[in-house]
Order: C-alpha cells, then sequence, then structure tokens
C-alpha cells in the first residue's frame, strides 16, 4: 500500500485497540520528525486520524505495521506483495493470467480491471484474475476490518492494486515472445522419507484430504532463456499465523524465489534456478490444507513448527525445489493448442453471516435478484454475480 500508519502491540495479541494502544501518526510514509530519512510531514500526519490498512485471513483489527524487511532472509530483499501477469498468445487467442497476493479479489473488481485494460486499448482477448488466498497482506473483502462491522476494504489500496494489475498486464503484452512448453508434475509425498507430505502441509479439519501433487510449466524462448513459469499447488499461504502484523507473501514469496534464483541453505547445497518470472497459482485449499501446525524440517536438519518467516521461508524453498525438480523431469509439449472458455453465472448469498456483513456494508460486493423493500427470507435471497473459467492445453 502506497499509504498507511504503524502501531505499537503494546500487549503482543496482535489486534489493535484503541483504547489500550497507539498508533504513530507518522503519515503515508511512516516516517516520524525523528526518524532517518525524514524530509518534511506528509498525507496524514499528526491528523490524529489512524490511517491504517487491517491484514485479511483470520480476525479482525490486525492492522499492518509495516513491510516484512527479508535483508535477513533470503536475499536482501523486501517480501512484498506483487501483481504477476502471464500472457499466452497463440493464433488469434490471448488470454492473460493475473496472480494477485491477496486474500481474495471480488468479482466486481476483476470487471473493473477488464474496462481498465480494454479502455486502454491493450490487445488481450480474457482476463483472468487469481488470489493466492495468503493472510498476511490487506483485506481486499472487507470482512478483516477493525470490527465485524466495519469494512476493511480500502478504496485507495484498491485503485492501487487495479493500477499495478493492469500496468502487469500491459508490462506482459510488451515482453510476449515464441517459447518452448515444457510441464512436469511431482508427488509432494516423496520428498520426505520420514514425514511424506506433513513436512510442508496438513489438514487440519476432518475428513485430512491432501492433494500430493504440484504442477509447473516453463516457458522457455527460442535463446533458451526462460520467459517464465507457473506453479500450481494447494495449500494456505498462513505459515506466519495470525500474531504477524508486516505484510508479507508469506511462503510463496520465497517459493517464487527459489523456483527463479535457486535456494539458499545454510550448510547444504540449494537447487540452481531456472531464471524469467515464476507466477504462483494456488489450488483446492479447502477447509482446510494449511502449513500451520506443520513441523518443518529442512535440508540443514533444522525443524521449525511455530509461527515464524523462517518457518514461511523454509516451506517455500522446499516446494520451490520440488516445482523445479517437476520442470527438470517434465516433458516438451508438442503443438499445444491454447482455448478458453468463461461462464458468469448468479449463486446465492445463504450465508447468513455474510447476509448480514453485506447488508452493513461490510462486503464490498454489489448483489442481485431480491426485493430491496423487503426483509431477507429463505425466499429473498440476494445473490452475487461470478465466473468460471477454463484455460486448456489441448495436445
Amino acid at each position: 500500500p502506497e499509504c498507511f500508519e504503524a502501531w505499537t502491540d503494546t500487549n503482543e495479541d496482535g489486534e489493535y485497540d484503541d483504547d489500550d494502544e497507539f498508533f504513530l501518526d507518522c503519515g503515508c510514509d511512516r516516517l516520524c520528525p525523528e526518524d532517518e530519512g525524514y524530509s518534511s510531514a506528509d498525507e496524514g500526519e499528526g491528523d490524529g486520524e489512524f490511517q491504517a490498512i487491517w491484514l485479511a485471513g483470520f480476525g479482525s483489527q490486525r492492522a499492518a505495521a509495516g513491510v516484512r524487511d527479508a535483508s535477513d532472509g533470503l536475499r536482501g530483499e523486501n517480501d512484498g506483495i506483487w501483481a504477476r501477469t502471464m500472457v499466452l498468445r497463440q493464433g488469434e487467442s490471448t488470454v492473460a493470467l493475473v496472480a494477485l497476493d491477496l486474500i481474495g479479489w471480488f468479482f466486481d473488481d476483476v470487471e473493473r480491471i477488464r474496462e481498465m485494460a480494454s479502455a486502454e486499448g491493450l490487445a488481450v482477448d480474457h482476463i483472468l484474475i487469481h488470489a493466492t488466498h495468503q493472510h498476511e497482506g490487506p483485506d481486499t473483502v472487507g470482512i478483516w476490518g477493525p470490527s465485524i462491522t466495519k469494512t476493511g476494504y480500502d478504496q485507495d489500496y484498491a485503485d492501487q492494486v487495479r493500477s499495478a494489475t493492469v500496468e502487469s498486464i500491459r508490462e506482459a503484452l510488451a515482453a510476449t515472445v515464441p517459447v518452448t512448453m515444457v510441464s512436469g508434475t511431482v508427488d509432494i509425498s516423496t520428498f520426505n522419507a520420514e514425514k511424506g507430505v506433513r513436512n510442508v502441509i496438513q489438514d487440519k479439519r476432518d475428513p485430512w484430504v491432501i492433494d500430493e501433487l504440484l504442477h509447473a510449466a516453463q516457458f522457455i524462448a527460442e535463446d533458451g532463456s526462460t520467459v517464465g513459469t507457473l506453479v500450481n499447488w494447494g495449500s494456505h499461504p498462513e505459515a506466519l499465523a495470525d500474531k504477524n502484523l508486516l505484510i508479507t507473501s508469506d511462503y510463496v514469496h520465497a517459493l517464487r524465489e527459489t523456483v527463479e534464483s535457486g535456494s539458499i541453505w545454510e550448510t547444504t547445497d540449494g537447487v540452481a534456478g531456472v531464471g524469467g518470472t515464476c507466477v504462483f497459482l494456488n489450488a483446492a485449499v479447502g477447509g482446510m490444507m494449511t502449513p500451520l501446525g506443520v513441523e518443518v524440517t529442512d535440508p540443514d536438519g533444522n525443524t521449525r513448527s511455530s509461527a515464524s518467516f523462517e518457518k514461511a521461508d523454509a516451506i517455500g524453498q522446499l516446494v520451490g525445489e520440488m516445482a523445479l525438480e517437476a520442470l527438470a523431469t517434465g516433458e516438451t509439449v508438442s503443438a499445444p493448442a491454447l482455448s478458453f472458455r468463461a461462464k458468469t453465472f448468479y449463486a446465492p448469498i445463504d450465508n447468513i453471516a455474510l447476509q448480514a456483513m453485506w447488508l452493513v456494508g461490510t462486503l464490498e460486493r454489489n448483489a442481485y435478484n431480491y426485493d430491496t423493500g423487503e426483509d431477507l427470507t429463505d425466499e429473498n435471497v440476494p445473490e452475487v454475480r461470478t465466473e468460471v473459467d477454463v484455460i486448456e492445453q489441448q495436445v
């Protein structure tokens, strides 16, 4: 986010309480007069109002305190959140796959991005927006704000996401080149003989179900360099749990860094990356496939069970190495045929709690096909408009 203020979690419960805790009224840049680099007062500084960005994924009242500085981690770069795009073009079909490091992104905002891209003349037939469903980023749905009745959706931040996404599509379109496609799949249970899948993932609720398969695709330019990769695997990005207050993409950061630049361990040789830009698409995460409660052991023999950046980085690197193995053992796809389909439809809001949140304005989404002048009943149920997309590689 371009604008938010930090705060101090005095009781270390991960929840901002304006009765017991205080925010740092330093404006959008979070620099106070006594801080290094301070030049002058900026927007919001000293106005007595908390310019908060609310983190999504667990409970309400999780105000962001900053952005994770990964300088002590993998590569000395900020572990921020991204809009990452891969454009696939074949013949007269052009599809943009966009992955946002966000909890979710309602269809209303998907359509706004499509309208912006169309207005700017971007030559793309279809735009698919995917949220990685990570739990350590801004609330872009609305239900994780300062309270259950107050939205966490920030219009300015949503504008920023939409603009960044369109720019990401524009950059990807401009960089399209002829490629060869390599596709591979691995069974994640085979990478740890003792623990199997439980080294990186578990299911927290009955019935215990895990999808062991990780899929990856690599797109290689005529000069042999990697243009980009797609990685598809299903697990909640929530290794940092609910006490973390720094904006981060969770284990997804280390996964992508590993695929691009290779893994880095303290005493064990890492696996070389393939270069290019990695786009992570989360698969089915159910109720629920998660790293929470997992005790992960890395190649150095370190074991981590509690929520931490070290745990998130270890899981991300291990899964990144699995993706690299999928690519190394994958097969070249000869003469793939790209096709896509999209179907828009309406779905009822049956959940009473969601109905209440929508009525009080917590959810930033339109509702349809009900009588606004009558109470909501089993016969008068609002519906949301949504879409299912299918992109196929026909061989």
